[in-house]
């Protein structure tokens, strides 16, 4: 007793066979019946498919930038990032995520990212900020080029440009 929803295909008239949902539930009313619902599914799996490929497009797109990503709060607290050096990142990932740009960089350079991004939400776009970082190999210089995802969050690039400042 219940229901079961599975997935089939059905042939149309004309022969072409389609994507279904049948929906199977028990009823009881004065007999016992079995109520079934076919749905064309060709939309959905459509759509899926489309999915698929848009993640499977993007997931390549991500490995093909050399720049590392972070998604931030507004008030600096890292969500997320993609990077495909973690180890040349200032901190490893479970030293950053969930924690505010304050506990982890120098107050002057956390400064200059939060002025960053209070630029950033006031322009309600796209903004350019070069620093520079020390490192255990000595100074390099970055650039990060955000941008405001909603009210709340910031999406931020970062390159290291180093050579090209050296050049």
């Amino acid at each position: 007793k219940g229901s079961v929803i599975i997935q089939s295909t059905h042939k149309r008239k004309d022969g072409s066979l389609f994507p279904v949902e049948v929906n199977i539930k028990y009823v009881s009313l004065e007999k016992d019946y079995l109520v079934t619902v076919v749905r064309d599914i060709t939309k959905r799996k459509q759509n899926e498919e489309a999915l698929k490929e848009s993640e499977a497009r993007n997931r390549a797109l991500l490995k093909a930038i050399p720049d590392w990503i972070f998604l931030q709060t507004k008030d600096g607290m890292f969500l997320d990032y993609h990077a495909n050096d973690v180890e040349n990142l200032a901190a490893l990932p479970e030293d950053f995520i969930g924690k505010n740009m304050f506990s982890i960089f120098p107050l002057y350079l956390a400064k200059q990212f939060a002025q960053h991004f209070e630029n950033v939400f006031q322009s309600k776009s796209l903004r350019t900020l070069e620093y520079d970082y020390h490192r255990k190999d000595g100074l390099e210089h970055y650039e990060a080029r955000s941008v405001p995802l909603d009210d709340q969050r910031v999406l931020t690039m970062v390159r290291n440009i180093t050579e090209r400042k050296r050049m």
